[in-house]
């Protein structure tokens, strides 16, 4: 019984000091090339009134609830949701036809804005688009684990719309 409880121990205060010693920040990135106008892509990614369409999160979590904001364009255009499993609210923060959009994503519950981002390549068709998303997890001892499950959490998600976008995009002409 004893090496058991020392065993236990032991397993604790490694999670207790990996929590404390191992970095809290994410990053999360995927990229897809489509055959479309920086225009054409920009229709679907700078209107919240279109990401239904593509967004992986409607197919993913049927029970989401979005209810957009008074803008649903550009700069300031905004939504929030709820689901099942949590909710959370976006707002755009800034938008070009030409770059993308950034946008600042928050998790119900937590204040701490998560700075994203749709950016487009500049140029000739085809034009890659990358969606990205990077923060912190600032929870004492849990926040570096939480931190290392974004990247194949959220870029799974990342990837599926990205998909859907093309496939939506393309297929829309």
């Amino acid at each position: 019984m004893k090496l058991v409880l020392k065993i236990l121990a032991t397993i604790l205060l490694i999670i207790v000091l990996g929590g404390l010693i191992l970095p809290n920040d994410f990053k999360v990135e995927r990229s897809i090339v489509i055959k479309a106008t920086n225009q054409n892509i920009h229709q679907y990614v700078n209107d919240l009134k279109r990401w239904p369409r593509w967004s992986p999160w409607l197919k993913q979590d049927p029970s989401i609830k979005i209810v957009l904001g008074d803008i649903t364009e550009g700069v300031g255009a905004s939504q929030q949701w709820t689901a099942k499993g949590g909710g959370g609210h976006l707002m755009i923060t800034q938008s070009s036809a030409e770059s993308g959009i950034d946008y600042n994503f928050y998790f119900e519950g937590d204040d701490t804005a998560y700075p994203a981002s749709i950016h487009y390549s500049e140029g000739k068709m085809p034009i890659r688009v990358t969606w990205s998303m990077h923060g912190q997890i600032d929870h004492l001892i849990l926040g570096p684990y939480i931190a290392m499950l974004m990247n194949p959490m959220v870029g799974k998600s990342f990837s599926e719309g990205l998909n859907r976008l093309k496939s939506v995009i393309e297929s829309d002409g």
